[in-house]
């Protein structure tokens, strides 16, 4: 039993020190443009108040998420580890330009950011994920045609 619970002590202090080298980690894809979304970052997103045929809707999941939107900061409880973790955010139609940042593995823990311009529809949702379960490129795609 005494065993168990020192493995479990080890286990955790070995989590806390990669989560705190991975705070401070940063890395680019060659998945897109890449950039520092959190360098000029002095302001927080506010989230129009849309029913959901009026706006667009981002969906970013598989260790992606949305950072910032059209320069302000993205808050909130996205969660996001390797693969698991995302959040959603919900835009006015037009162009917009998105920062998202995708977690990849490993030892410190990095992160790639990629920025995307585009127009977003009304009533369109949209999906932001890695290309692939192992990938680290991010793509983003209208799904609302599925």
């Amino acid at each position: 039993m005494r065993r168990i619970s020192t493995m479990c002590c080890v286990a955790i202090a070995a989590m806390l020190v990669l989560l705190a080298e991975g705070c401070s980690s940063s890395s680019s894809s060659a998945g897109g443009p890449t950039t520092n979304p959190t360098a000029d970052l002095n302001k927080d997103y506010v989230a129009p108040k849309l029913a959901p045929k009026e706006s667009a809707i981002v969906k970013a999941s598989g260790g992606v998420k949305v950072v910032s939107v059209d320069g302000a900061r993205v808050s909130g409880s996205g969660i996001q580890m390797a693969n698991y973790g995302g959040n959603t955010v919900v835009l006015t139609p037009g162009t917009h330009r998105i920062v998202a940042r995708r977690a990849v593995s490993g030892t410190p823990i990095t992160y790639n950011d990629v920025s995307y311009e585009q127009k977003f529809e009304a009533g369109h949702t949209y999906s932001a994920g890695p290309d692939s379960a192992f990938g680290s490129r991010i793509k983003l795609e209208d799904v609302t045609a599925r």
